[in-house]
């Protein structure tokens, strides 16, 4: 598996768009496992493609569209020879969420943690319809087409968080009660591998911990814990991919005190174990 790079394919728009198709049109892997800090969408045009996640598989069929969400391990490959489609990922933090992402830099990820990690829409004529016509204006570029992509883009963004695919960050916080709890945000940033347990954090911000817990749940709607918990998991990512340090001083070194329950939280979140993310390599196919 490896963390793909992702480019973008037009100027000034983070947006990376191409077909999918095998050399010569034969049956056969598209992509190895690898994942990516954009979601993915391929519209097969013809043929059967496979989409393989740790949880299943899922073969997709001419006229039919496969979102794969951010940073979620997957491969493809094609079932059928003939089998080719329009591939198009983006980052939806460059589109959205920017008062969120300027408030807490993990606000976002937190947010989208809960998104679905992978959906097949069967004949849906809205999302056909965007990604043919971003690819009709890519390839042709006439005058404005990066208008026309950029609302392509939109159309497809509030299609996903219309059908509850994609969590709308903007609208899942409470920003007045967030303000209020920045400075335990920060902390909780900087601090992440120290002693945080809920009562901690309280006694530190002067709170009595079951208004502290009301008040975090309110502000995120989430428990204090679950936030902690995620920016470690946040933290141990950076370090399985960037360092040679094992998994368990990786769980020690984010606070963790019990290598069972980092495994069991990062493969919540990351859909994969430590183990398997550490394998990651930069490089491409």
């Amino acid at each position: 598996m490896f963390n793909e790079n992702i480019i973008s394919s037009i100027p000034e728009i983070p947006l990376h768009v191409d077909r999918t198709q095998r050399p010569h049109m034969s049956a056969g892997p598209l992509s190895q496992m690898h994942f990516h800090d954009e979601i993915e969408l391929i519209h097969v045009c013809s043929g059967v493609i496979e989409v393989a996640l740790d949880i299943g598989r899922y073969k997709v069929k001419s006229g039919d569209t496969v979102f794969v969400n951010s940073r979620i391990p997957h491969s493809t490959s094609a079932c059928v020879d003939g089998t080719c489609g329009i591939l198009v990922q983006l980052r939806i933090e460059d589109f959205f969420d920017k008062k969120i992402k300027s408030m807490s830099k993990y606000l976002p990820r937190f947010a989208n943690a809960g998104d679905t990690p992978i959906a097949v829409f069967e004949n849906e004529a809205e999302v056909k319809e965007n990604i043919t016509r971003i690819m009709e204006e890519y390839s042709t570029k006439q005058d404005a087409y990066e208008v026309y992509v950029l609302g392509g883009v939109y159309n497809i963004l509030a299609f996903l968080f219309r059908r509850k695919i994609l969590v709308d960050a903007s609208t899942y916080y409470n920003t007045g009660a967030i303000q209020k709890l920045m400075p335990i945000l920060e902390y909780v940033n900087e601090n992440y591998n120290k002693d945080l347990t809920l009562d901690a954090i309280s006694a530190k911000f002067g709170f009595n911990s079951s208004y502290f817990s009301r008040m975090f749940k309110k502000a995120l709607g989430s428990g204090y814990t679950d936030y902690l918990c995620f920016v470690r998991i946040c933290k141990a990512e950076k370090l399985l991919r960037e360092t040679d340090m094992s998994v368990i001083d990786v769980a020690l070194e984010v606070g963790f005190s019990s290598v069972s329950y980092f495994n069991r939280v990062f493969k919540k979140h990351k859909n994969c174990t430590p183990t398997l993310y550490k394998k990651a390599m930069y490089q491409k196919m």
